[in-house]
């Protein structure tokens, strides 16, 4: 019976020896640490480090093992030692383990909770990345929490850190999705660059005034409602707060820089400076859509406001205090094609030299506008498509950029004299302009400045100085460049002014009631290129000027339009083809001495019918010239249907224009009021009536329009009658 007892105490042993595994891991000393595997437990004993391998001996059984036990002794949890341990969900420390090493517990999903020792002075990079742990406390002894170690931990809801702790490395909370609370350190100096980067549920967190450094995207697309930021942080770096959807307020104290996309399509409703100097870098503040207000509190104030800072911004008001130098390109625009229907007013500082490009471009609501009174420039699309009706340009102003008021409400604008160049579409496409006046310091309008404006029907220029009777002219006199005035539909009158020196190819193409035209007296040449005035029925014009065609196309030439013209006292010679084809019914020349003139300038108009004044006691020198004196025979022609005040008639003002004339086809009456029994009529040249027309009611006129099929008219010269208005048309 002895002899069997013994037997099976020998196979019990022999068992237990065969399911147990033993490796010896010390550092240096192998012998130093024994670790050993009973079925699911792995146990370590001895003293010193474990020793450092990147597959230690036990990974064939990390499937199996579920508890880990460091016995006192063990100063280490060395690297990798239960990297990727998935069924691991216990591990008991003594209080003789300093230092975790990296990648130690990484992987490590089913851990949901671990004790640190006191004793612990630092844990290493991904120690427990991936791992499911629900909450971490760190023992204040703690020194060196290093980058990643506790990087996506879907399940880490809550973190202590210690208060030795100084720097948090980053990315160390980085994706803990879970986490809902965090203690920081009273000391803490740095928070590293993606620290709590898609931190979700973090909702709130304090930065201690010890903080001064926060790193890029250490908060990127967490969950934070609201942040203070203390005076003791220098620079909130790029992409800090970015995506930050929750972020509503925002409080920054003290001078601080605000870096790169900072705050980029975070939630920000409420945003508050708190005393000390602002600078704000490009696209701070970006695409923060539900941004309604800045506060400037204590004396705080923005030095330079970046590029694009608060792009596709939901701001109603903006009142930028004084102290400001700079702002960038597209700072407060609205997003592409997404206008901003928030801001409604806008006071700039003092001292802020230069608007820049697209500043506020897209802001359609805004209505008030408050420029800084040492304002130099405006940049281009600087207010497009504002809803302001006026804005008072400070009489610093030099430069009007491209587009820089175009679409905007202006009713009315007041170019200082101050202004150089208004350059190409400055005023382009604004609905509601009536009238532009343009100081004298004016030396460019760009192409296209203030064409499309509809509703533009006075364009005034105020003058260089005047010396006596004598216009100075300017020594950088005015280009108008191509298509300036372009479609200017209501346009009727213009005064070019004495220091104009260019008018380029269509500046006031398709003016079609564009009937008065002064060019104002100079003694320089005035270059005017083709088409200036292509469809503008032009029929009174005073000219002060000799003209010089750019492209040998006399502009005034061939227009049959042309009823009324003055020349003025400074008018020493005409070109000979300067109103060739023109049928002129008066001419007025100021200068008592005859221009030169050539048989060509006045070619077929009907000196017989068309009345010629010259200063009194000059009438006898006209009369001697060769070619005045076709105007001064004296003949008496009566008109083709017994109105010997046709002409006189044509003179009256009236609000009725006639255009095209020329015409080949469809001619129109614009602008008529029809009363019960008018009759429109025309006459050829024999006095015939060619056409009656007589409208029953109202219905009949569209749009105060009417018009007349000419198509089938034979070539010649009409008169057209509608009451008192009397003028000649020309079909060809």
């Amino acid at each position: 019976m002895k002899n069997l007892s013994i037997f099976w105490l020998c196979v019990l042993l022999s068992t237990a020896s065969l399911s147990a595994q033993t490796w010896q891991y010390g550092n240096p000393n192998l012998a130093d640490i024994t670790a050993t595997l009973r079925n699911d437990t792995l146990i370590f004993t001895g003293t010193g480090d474990m020793r450092v391998l990147a597959t230690p001996p036990w990974s064939s059984a990390s499937s199996t093992i579920r508890t880990v036990i460091i016995n006192q002794g063990i100063t280490n949890v060395s690297n990798y030692a239960f990297q990727d341990f998935f069924s691991l969900a216990s591990v008991s420390l003594p209080q003789s383990v300093t230092a975790i090493g990296m990648y130690a517990f990484r992987g490590c999903s089913t851990l949901t909770s671990i004790t640190l020792p006191t004793n612990l002075t630092s844990i290493g990079i991904y120690a427990f990345e991936w791992s499911g742990l629900t909450s971490i406390t760190i023992p204040d002894n703690v020194t060196t929490v290093a980058s990643c170690a506790f990087r996506y931990c879907p399940s880490l809801e809550s973190a202590i850190l210690p208060n030795n702790l100084t720097v948090i490395e980053g990315s160390l909370f980085l994706g803990c999705t879970a986490l809902a609370s965090v203690t920081l350190p009273a000391n803490l100096s740095i928070i590293g660059g993606h620290s709590f980067y898609d931190c979700i549920a973090l909702k709130s967190i304090t930065i201690p005034n010890s903080v001064t450094r926060i790193d890029v995207r250490a908060f990127r697309n967490s969950g934070l409602t609201s942040i203070v930021i203390p005076e003791s942080v220098p620079s909130i770096e790029q992409e800090t707060f970015r995506d930050c959807a929750a972020l509503t307020s925002v409080t920054i104290n003290g001078k601080t820089h605000v870096g790169f996309d900072a705050f980029r399509s975070s939630g920000l409703r409420s945003l508050t400076f708190n005393g000390g100097e602002i600078t704000i870098g490009e696209s701070g503040f970006t695409t923060c859509s539900a941004l309604e207000s800045i506060n400037f509190t204590n004396g705080a104030i923005i030095k330079t406001i970046g590029k694009s800072a608060f792009f596709g911004h939901g701001l109603k008001s903006l009142n930028l205090p004084e102290g400001l130098t700079s702002i960038g390109v597209g700072a407060f625009a609205a997003v592409s094609y997404i206008p901003n229907t928030t801001l409604t007013s806008v006071v700039l500082p003092n001292g802020l030299k230069t608007i820049p490009d697209e500043a506020f471009r897209g802001c359609v609501a805004l209505a008030s506008v408050t420029l800084p009174s040492d304002l130099t420039s405006i940049g281009a699309s600087a207010f497009g498509g504002a809803a302001f009706t006026s804005i008072d340009l400070p009489q610093s102003l030099v430069t009007i950029g491209k587009s820089a008021f175009g679409g905007t409400g202006l009713v009315s604008i007041d170019i200082p004299n101050s202004v150089k160049t208004i350059d190409d579409q400055a005023f382009f496409s604004c609905g509601k302009l009536t009238s532009v006046n343009i100081g004298s310091g004016v030396t460019k309008i760009g192409s296209s400045a203030f064409a499309n404006n509809y509703a533009l029907t006075s364009i005034t220029f105020d003058n260089p100085q005047m010396f006596g009777n004598t216009v100075g002219i300017s020594t950088n006199p005015l280009t108008i460049f191509p298509q300036a005035f372009r479609n200017c539909t209501t346009l009727t009158a213009v005064n070019i002014p004495s220091h104009t020196g260019n008018i380029r190819d269509k500046a006031f193409e398709n003016c079609y009631v564009l009937r008065k035209l002064v060019i104002e007296d100079g003694n320089s040449l005035l270059y005017l290129d083709l088409g200036v005035f292509t469809y503008a029925p032009i029929d009174t014009l005073y000219l002060g000027r000799s003209i010089k065609p750019l492209n040998n196309d006399p502009p005034f030439a061939n227009n049959m339009r042309l009823k009324v013209l003055t020349l003025g006292p400074e008018i020493t010679r005409l070109n000979p083809d300067d109103f060739y084809f023109c049928s002129l019914n008066e001419i007025t020349v100021l200068n008592p001495v005859p221009p030169t003139i050539y048989f060509t300038t006045f070619a077929n108009t009907d000196k017989d019918w068309c009345r010629a004044s010259v200063p009194e006691g000059s009438l006898e020198a006209y009369r001697q010239h060769p070619v005045w004196q076709e105007f001064f025979q004296g003949y008496t022609v009566n008109p083709p249907y017994g109105s010997a005040d046709i002409f006189a008639e044509m003179e009256e003002e009236t609000a009725l224009r006639v255009y095209p004339n020329p015409v080949d086809y469809e001619l129109w009456i614009m602008n008529y009021e029809w009363k019960p029994g008018d009759i429109i009529e025309l006459f050829d040249m024999n006095g015939k009536r060619v056409y009656m027309a007589q409208p029953n009611s109202q219905s009949s006129i569209v749009n105060s329009q009417f018009s007349i099929d000419m198509s089938s008219f034979p070539q010649g010269t009409y008169i057209l009658r509608i009451g008192n208005h009397v003028e000649k048309i020309v079909k060809q």
